[in-house]
């Protein structure tokens, strides 16, 4: 646990040589592709938790006009942004004070919008154990909001499924390996707009993300991750990437060998940021148990998708109590 009350003052190191992967040839996947850029997607994710994607996919109009629909949502009046806040589903609007990264005791100095899988759930389903299938509420305001974010969605998800099937490949496992169950993915987007702030506080304080895989473009710079040695360094935007990382999951998936990385933002200028993350995830009930080779002992008990990221929700997410 990162136990820790303010910013601290850190001083940080050049980025090591986080890779620029392009993942395009994966688009037939032959073994070719799958291997040369298996290797390389597993290198980056034992060596630094952290890479940046090219040959992503995802249309630049796309990202354009999403990141449009962000400007334009936040900047609502408070009242109407308050008309689909959250409460108890994680889908919605979460205000600035909604946030608190275990560990910490000052909130996040952001504001978010989060959806899912835009589906109709039954209600047996809803009141059943998937804690993390919710209906998405969406703002009458803008218009096209729900569009555009459903077809982001869908586009981090065909982008998602590349690396994640030539990681699969990559340990030698079947390429369907972390993909089979995402029917019903819980996996998460969020828009997330912070303030201008002189005071450098953060955004976001240091944390590791909570699921499998988290696929970020940044409106500009912000993050920093932290070594193995515990320094920090920036992880700035690179034009026409993505910015992805490990998260928890998926390293218990691996039993550890994949690192999921400490990271924070702190928006430094005098000017808004904006990000655009999608936090990829399986089915709900999906059975997290970890990949041992070689008679190597298992470093994780086995636990549900749902299991472990309400967990993490119930101690990160002022609404939740």
């Amino acid at each position: 646990m990162l136990l820790c009350e303010a910013m601290p003052r850190i001083t940080k190191i050049p980025m090591p040589s986080v890779p620029v992967i392009d993942i395009s040839s994966l688009q037939d996947e032959s073994t070719t592709a799958l291997q040369s850029v298996g290797n390389e997607l597993r290198k980056a994710s034992q060596d630094n938790g952290f890479f940046y994607i090219a040959g992503h996919g995802i249309d630049s109009e796309l990202i354009d006009a999403t990141f449009d629909i962000a400007r334009q949502f936040f900047s609502l009046p408070a009242e109407q942004k308050a008309s689909v806040q959250m409460s108890g589903t994680h889908r919605g609007f979460l205000p600035i004070g909604g946030a608190t990264m275990e560990g910490y005791s000052s909130a996040d100095q952001k504001e978010s919008f989060i959806w899912g899988l835009d589906d109709k759930f039954d209600d047996a389903l809803l009141n059943g154990d998937d804690q993390l299938l919710a209906q998405n509420r969406w703002p009458n305001e803008p218009a096209s909001m729900r569009a555009i974010l459903n077809a982001y969605f869908g586009a981090a998800h065909e982008c998602s499924t590349k690396v994640l099937r030539a990681l699969a490949f990559s340990l030698g496992e079947s390429i369907d390996y972390f993909t089979r169950n995402f029917s019903r993915p819980t996996s998460r987007g969020s828009l997330i707009y912070y303030p201008a702030n002189a005071s450098g506080a953060y955004g976001v304080s240091p944390h590791s993300d909570f699921g499998c895989l988290s696929l970020l473009i940044q409106g500009g710079p912000g993050l920093s991750a932290q070594t193995a040695n515990g320094e920090w360094y920036d992880v700035d935007p690179i034009e026409n990437t993505l910015v992805a990382n490990i998260g928890d999951l998926l390293s218990r998936w691996t039993n550890g060998l994949f690192r999921s990385v400490p990271h924070c933002v702190v928006n430094k200028g005098n000017a808004a940021r904006y990000s655009l993350v999608v936090f990829i995830d399986p089915d709900s009930q999906t059975i997290i148990e970890p990949i041992v080779h070689n008679g190597e002992a298992s470093q994780f008990e086995p636990i549900t998708c749902d299991a472990y990221i309400s967990g993490r929700f119930n101690r990160s997410f002022a609404y939740r109590n």
